[in-house]
């Protein structure tokens, strides 16, 4: 078990290396972004991302898992070729319908999102970019799959010195401001698609299987509406602070969302991205029962413990590197670091959800949400707040007991005193990091 917990955590390092690569085109233009750009500005740019956010996680939520649960039915390159052209002839069709539908709405989509019409073709741009990298769900998958960290990692170079160099031309030394931004964002984007394809010229082939259509597709559907409320419970807020205060504010609340993804750079992402390949790997396992609690346990920790240096260091480093005017995102960041925290562990607390393909039940924990989001105006005046701690939490407690209930773990994760022990006094020190995290 020790060793599957040691894979795990190498190739997390890698694929977070990778990740770090490729979203941390964000994080070195900040610097830029404070200096050319007003907190307006990063409003309406983070605004218009949304649109983007919405075309590739369709694909993303139907595909992605879909492929990846395929891939492992079959033992044979040829079979597995199959499914991997399958998957990219998929998602890139459905990437393209919603292209198709969008860009002729990209005028009535930036005054939905912004108020301003004058924004139509940046909107456009990026429901482009955002097609384009339904290409890289595919390749991604194979990544995984065969864990790939190190191709990874090079894709995410590749594109992060392209996309970086495209936006300092253009918002430093043309001035474009947010179109500067938008179109560095899609020179990234081409050259990710470009090189995610390159790495798996040879799992492709020219054919399409529609019985694994019809397999991804049933098996993909039902995570369709979970990420749907995800997508809406993570643009909601910005949605909302537009609409009440103004882009400025939104600017301000994005800033500070920025600097809680670190957690998610650093530890969620490269996790998720290795994770399925040892979750199902470790099936067979006769320990498996015992490992998956544990995994779940040092998750806690590591994401805790970043949680906690981020919310302690934010105010510093704004005052470091930003304009007064960008120093009131700090009071926000413990927040959004503890938010950050329990929506890691939500792939952790549904393994037996994906185990057993019982994948109809992601939406039950999500529904959770919804209901916590009514209760706003009756317990909580700031909603940023509510949604760390009774957005995600239910939202992930709910997957968890159907986990226990479908691997039947209940047992030999509490029978055994040493191992509930164990998993007791690290969810202990667990709680008492996000204690502090939460006074910070």
């Amino acid at each position: 078990m020790f060793e599957r917990i040691k894979e795990t955590g190498q190739h997390t390092l890698i694929f977070g290396i990778g990740g770090m690569l490729q979203q941390g085109i964000h994080f070195a233009l900040l610097p830029v972004y404070m200096r050319y750009l007003t907190p307006a500005d990063y409003g309406v740019l983070n605004l218009l991302l949304i649109a983007g956010s919405f075309v590739k996680m369709i694909p993303s939520a139907t595909v992605g898992p879909s492929l990846f649960r395929s891939y492992y039915d079959y033992e044979t390159d040829k079979e597995r070729s199959m499914v991997v052209s399958t998957a990219l002839f998929l998602s890139i069709t459905i990437a393209g319908v919603l292209l198709l539908i969008g860009v002729p709405l990209s005028r009535l989509l930036s005054v939905l999102l912004t108020g301003d019409s004058q924004y139509a073709m940046l909107t456009a741009i990026v429901l482009l970019n955002s097609t384009l990298m339904s290409a890289n769900i595919v390749a991604l998958a194979v990544f995984r799959a065969q864990k790939w960290s190190f191709r990874y990692m090079m894709v995410s170079l590749g594109a992060l010195l392209v996309s970086l160099g495209t936006t300092i031309y253009l918002v430093v030394f043309q001035q474009l401001n947010i179109a500067g931004v938008i179109f560095g964002l899609l020179a990234g984007g081409v050259t990710s698609a470009l090189l995610s394809l390159w790495m798996i010229r040879y799992h492709l082939r020219l054919a399409v299987s529609r019985l694994e259509i019809r397999k991804m597709v049933s098996y993909g559907l039902p995570f369709i509406p979970a990420n749907i409320i995800s997508f809406l419970q993570n643009s909601a807020d910005r949605l909302i602070i537009q609409a009440l205060l103004g882009p400025a504010s939104v600017g301000l609340y994005a800033l500070a969302k920025r600097f809680g993804q670190l957690i998610r750079i650093l530890v969620i992402n490269p996790f998720e991205l290795i994770s399925p390949a040892i979750v199902f790997d470790a099936e067979r396992d006769p320990r498996a029962k015992e490992f998956y609690p544990r995994l779940l346990t040092y998750f806690l920790l590591v994401t805790a413990f970043i949680a906690l240096g981020v919310a302690v260091l934010a105010d510093d480093v704004l005052k470091l590197m930003a304009d007064p005017e960008y120093w009131a995102a700090g009071a926000v960041v413990p927040w959004v670091c503890l938010a950050f925290v329990l929506y890691g562990a939500r792939g952790l607390v549904s393994v037996g959800l994906a185990l057993k393909r019982k994948t109809q039940w992601f939406p039950a924990g999500f529904a959770c949400y919804r209901v916590s989001c009514l209760l706003i105006p009756y317990a909580c005046t700031d909603p940023v707040v509510w949604n760390s701690r009774c957005g995600d939490f239910p939202s992930s407690c709910l997957p968890w007991s159907m986990h226990l209930s479908l691997l039947d773990i209940t047992a030999s994760l509490f029978s055994e005193s040493r191992v509930s022990t164990h998993y007791e006094d690290c969810s202990c020190h667990t709680d008492s990091l996000l204690a502090w995290t939460i006074h910070w």
